[in-house]
């Protein structure tokens, strides 16, 4: 009896080496990923927006809340938030950049989070406004808001 000659299995390199490198595009692409995930969060890392006074007082600090807002004719600035014995109290200006009055409506202020979460959204009555022309707004709501990071006006 003859012995069956033995077929030796001929490896192919090019085969191996670019299986390998499909890995290796795979694996980076992965930590590439992951990586730029985490950064997204730490950019997003909550910003601290009130401090606490001595006597428990807190008001807001947030820079974008201070920014001058505009809407539909309306600017509304000077804007302070502040909580004294878990009563907020809202004060801000508004006033009438039209060359017309406006008024004698309700909008709405909404309070936000950093993320554009709505905290809690209050109903103000406005008075006619001349042209040109400002009133304050002045409220204590019971909600906690004081830490909110940004307003947003509505009808």
């Amino acid at each position: 009896m003859a012995k069956a000659p033995i077929k030796k299995k001929k490896i192919n390199i090019k085969g191996i080496v670019a299986i390998l490198v499909i890995i290796a595009i795979i694996v980076s692409s992965i930590i590439l990923l992951t990586k730029k995930g985490t950064k997204e969060k730490q950019d997003q890392a909550p910003v601290e927006t009130y401090k606490t006074e001595d006597d428990g007082t807190k008001f807001n600090t947030s820079e974008k809340l201070k920014e001058t807002k505009n809407f539909n004719g309306y600017e509304i600035s000077n804007i302070v938030l502040k909580e004294i014995d878990e009563e907020v109290e809202f004060s801000a200006k508004i006033k009438n950049v039209t060359q017309n009055s406006i008024g004698n409506k309700s909008i709405y202020v909404v309070f936000k989070t950093q993320s554009g979460q709505e905290l809690y959204k209050m109903e103000v009555y406005l008075g006619e406004i001349g042209p040109e022309k400002s009133t304050t707004i002045n409220s204590k709501i019971t909600k906690d808001v004081v830490g909110a990071y940004d307003i947003e006006l509505q009808f």
